[in-house]
């Protein structure tokens, strides 16, 4: 029998010795400092804030001890491109382009801010 399973391929934060998927809930802001130095003074910046919480988070640690894979765009990246004037997406992202899943355009972006 042949046994296959999925793999979660995504730009998650990375978690270090001691923290948990839980940190991300209960306090967003101090859990991507300490994974991202500085990303609140671009958020600031911007006039952008940090959602409180952050309740839906994939692990991809089987994805990168198994295959090897280590994800190019994460947060860290966001926050480097937007520090530099650079557009954060990535080259898939622009050719793909915004798919109006809204009717309406948001002047933040393509997606609603609160």
């Amino acid at each position: 029998m042949v046994k296959t399973g999925g793999f979660v391929l995504d730009g998650a934060l990375q978690t270090k010795a001691g923290e948990t998927i839980t940190d991300l809930r209960t306090d967003a802001a101090t859990a991507a400092q300490r994974h991202v130095p500085g990303y609140a003074a671009e958020y600031a910046r911007r006039g952008w804030k940090m959602f409180p919480s952050i309740d839906r988070v994939y692990v991809n640690e089987r994805a990168r001890a198994e295959l090897g894979w280590r994800p190019r765009y994460d947060f860290a990246f966001i926050i480097d491109r937007l520090r530099r004037g650079e557009d954060m997406r990535s080259p898939l992202a622009r050719s793909i382009g915004s798919k109006g899943y809204h009717a309406e355009e948001f002047v933040e972006g393509p997606y609603p801010v609160a």
